[in-house]
């Protein structure tokens, strides 16, 4: 009898037991929060899914797919070459250029001054552009300069700077982009870019006579080429084609930023649609990449879900990395979940990895919790490898300790240690003595240890130096 009740015990105990796990169970899928970005997937999708990933394509990544990783994520060529405003930045900050107002004699002009004054007084809009148009009718190369003082106050940015700036480059040639040496704003490129469109022969020659490089003056192709080939697209695209080329021939720096600016002028005149056909017909390679991809900017903003079907379509042609990660971008932008769940269709290869990688930096800048949620569903893959590599570079800003972490759950020796690397750099910022600790615990190479040290410590001489300019 004895036995039998510890028998019966035993069963009671154990029903209770199941009970209590699938109780626990059920709570845990009502109430944590984990994302439903797999429920929408059909049993189609899941098996094709299963099958890239025991494929043997799957898994034989590149190494060189994987260098291009290594080191801190910089905006791309496109996202670069949409800024007007860049390459004069970036000459100031480094170059001993003066940019301080010269004492500039400018003529004075009754009518011009008159003209002036009703546009700056205009109360609304449409009397405003009414007195611009009054003022650019008027507009010779004599009284040009006179004309500038009356529109100087303006942002660079504002379309009646740009637009004043680029028809006086028509009519004024190289003495209008030159007078931009003596004024603060940034008026030269889009200067240049007026000359070119309406003498693309003459323009080209000059800028061919212009220095290579100027640490003392604005005018040198370096800082020139972006008007000079905005311009040449105005003017003829076939030209402008031609001349980001043989860009490309001699694998000038600045190739893949020439053809996002020829591409973004293409779009200006024509549309994104009509762009999108251009793009398609020019031959496979990097002019190509950059081209999709700049018009991915535009048309994904306009209608991402044609935009999407059309980098779709050549997601899996050898020069498609670029295009799918602006549409990762462009998308993830408003809805990081439909970005990764599209790219999870793509077919397995770099461009899908590159895709991820851009999402998840999104995911993991804005929306960390769940992106970590979502990525310890993952099986161990080198998507998952690149989709952590990019969480951490959103993360590794607002919580680098968490960023480290992550970094060790990356399978590849090369792509773990430079990621890291990177997180590990944010660490030392922001809690040194915790960082050392880390660093200390952790299989680093002597490499990766020294490039963190090195770092921190150029970070310390580099604000003691400015504490004591102070």
């Amino acid at each position: 009898m004895r036995s039998s009740k510890h028998q019966k015990g035993s069963s009671n105990f154990l029903a209770i037991t199941i009970f209590v796990l699938l109780g626990i169970l059920l709570l845990g899928r009502m109430f944590l929060p984990v994302p439903d970005l797999s429920e929408s997937r059909t049993s189609k999708q899941l098996a094709e899914k299963k099958a890239d990933e025991t494929s043997p394509e799957f898994w034989d990544v590149p190494e060189s797919d994987y260098a291009e990783f290594y080191d801190e994520p910089k905006p791309s060529i496109v996202e670069e070459a949409l800024n007007w405003k860049q390459d004069y930045d970036e000459l100031v900050g480094e170059r001993s250029v003066d940019v301080s107002p010269k004492a500039v004699q400018v003529p004075i002009n009754s009518l011009v001054a008159e003209l002036g004054q009703r546009f700056k007084s205009a109360e609304d809009p449409d009397s405003r552009k009414i007195a611009f148009q009054a003022m650019m009718s008027a507009l010779t190369r004599e009284n040009a300069r006179s004309m500038r003082e009356q529109v100087s106050h303006l942002h660079h940015e504002s379309p009646e700077f740009k637009e004043f700036h680029y028809r006086w480059g028509k009519i004024g040639g190289s003495d209008a982009v030159m007078y931009g040496q003596q004024t603060k704003k940034p008026d030269m490129l889009i200067t240049l870019a007026g000359w070119a469109s309406a003498e693309p022969d003459a323009a080209t020659d000059w800028f061919s006579n212009l220095p290579k490089h100027d640490k003392r003056s604005y005018a040198n192709q370096g800082y020139m080429m972006r008007g000079l080939v905005h311009g040449l697209t105005d003017n003829d695209p076939s030209r402008a084609l031609d001349f980001v080329q043989a860009l490309h021939e001699t694998n000038h720096h600045q190739k893949g930023h020439m053809v996002a600016v020829m591409t973004g002028r293409i779009v200006h005149a024509k549309g994104p649609e009509a762009t999108a056909a251009w793009a398609d017909s020019l031959p496979e390679g990097p002019v190509r990449a950059v081209a999709r991809a700049r018009v991915v900017w535009d048309l994904g903003k306009q209608d991402h879900g044609a935009a999407a079907a059309w980098v779709e379509g050549f997601s899996h042609e050898p020069d498609a990395p670029l295009g799918v990660e602006a549409m990762a971008k462009v998308w993830a932008q408003n809805d990081i979940a439909g970005s990764v769940q599209w790219l999870e269709t793509l077919e397995p290869g770099y461009a899908r990895r590159k895709g991820l990688s851009a999402a998840y930096g999104y995911w993991g800048a804005l929306e960390p919790e769940s992106a970590g949620l979502y990525l310890n569903q993952q099986v161990n893959t080198p998507d998952r490898d690149f989709a952590i590599n990019g969480f951490i570079s959103g993360l590794a800003h607002k919580d680098p300790e968490t960023a480290v972490m992550w970094a060790e759950e990356i399978t590849e020796k090369g792509l773990r240690e430079a990621a890291m690397v990177r997180a590990g750099h944010h660490f030392f910022r922001r809690n040194e003595e915790a960082a050392k600790d880390w660093m200390q615990g952790t299989p680093l190479s002597d490499k990766a240890m020294k490039q963190l040290v090195d770092a921190n410590n150029h970070r310390k001489a580099h604000q003691h130096r400015h504490h004591q300019r102070k």
